[in-house]
């Protein structure tokens, strides 16, 4: 029994791998010529599959929704769909009905008519703290019962998504590369509500500002305000924003800019603002945690 069992577990680390290397080949694939046109690598073109998501770059306290749709091109078939995590040590899960991830080869959702369909695959605010990692999520749809292995029988192509936890919203990340670091920044932490609310002025106040809740854009500048922060007459913050999280510690304050040069104390119990004069900063702590930031 024994032995029985330790071949039943051979044989699944083999397909294990070879799914990995299947999915390593459509990698290289995708970063040598770009993302594959449906149906084009693998499969007969029965239908086509897409992985969508709402910022392709996850942050703390920021909201998700993943979710895949189906173009079907022939009727009449029933079919299976797999999905599969590729982290960045190479470790491979799959995405199992109703069971989460798991090192099994299982399908998503098995034995459904194929057709037109949009569904939810995960939605929801996301934690205050997240590992610095990105995923590949890759999708296929096969006949029902065929093992996955088999490419040349896929309905679909192979999809893939990158995702990418950091600090730094897919919209940020866009302001950044456009603008440069703001002129002045506000960050305010509100651990009650679980938000983390920024402002990023740029010049003057003709010039706008950006208002962010965890990393979505709530308020941007009136259109055409393109000025930067570095041809506005005045000299950008030299604070990164992605230094910043929730869980952002006075150690981690210390840290950046070692020990503040004056502390403010106030009428309020716990609460104290650090001022950092040659930096241009100010972080207020509230009863031990970091509740704002501001620079200028």
């Amino acid at each position: 029994m024994v032995a029985f069992s330790r071949r039943i577990s051979l044989k699944s680390r083999r397909r294990s791998w070879a799914l990995a290397v299947l999915v390593a080949i459509a990698v290289l694939w995708t970063a040598v010529t770009g993302p594959p046109p449906a149906m084009a690598m693998f499969g007969t073109g029965a239908a086509r599959l897409d992985l969508i998501i709402n910022d392709q770059f996850l942050v703390p306290w920021g909201y998700v929704h993943l979710s895949y749709s189906v173009t079907s091109f022939q009727p009449d078939v029933q079919a299976d769909l797999y999905l599969a995590l590729l982290g960045e040590d190479g470790a491979l899960f799959f995405w199992g009905e109703g069971s989460g991830l798991t090192t099994d080869i299982v399908p998503y959702r098995s034995d459904f008519l194929l057709a037109d369909c949009d569904d939810v695959i995960l939605e929801g605010d996301l934690p205050e703290s997240l590992p610095s990692t990105r995923f590949v999520l890759f999708g296929v749809l096969t006949p029902h019962g065929t093992p996955v292995l088999e490419a040349s029988r896929w309905l679909s192509d192979l999809a893939s998504l990158t995702i990418v936890f950091g600090n730094l919203s897919g919209e940020q990340k866009k302001v950044l590369a456009e603008r440069g670091n703001p002129h002045r920044m506000n960050i305010l932490i509100l651990r009650e509500t679980r938000e983390l609310l920024e402002t990023w002025s740029y010049g003057t106040r003709e010039y706008g500002s950006y208002e962010f809740r965890n990393g979505s854009v709530i308020a941007g500048p009136v259109e055409g305000e393109g000025m930067s922060a570095s041809n506005a007459g005045s000299m950008p913050t030299i604070l990164d924003p992605g230094w910043f999280t929730p869980t952002t510690a006075p150690a981690d304050i210390r840290g950046l800019l070692g020990d503040p040069d004056h502390v403010v104390g106030y009428e309020t119990p716990g609460v104290t603002t650090w001022l950092f004069d040659d930096a241009g900063v100010s972080v207020t702590v509230t009863d031990g945690a970091v509740s704002w930031i501001g620079a200028d």
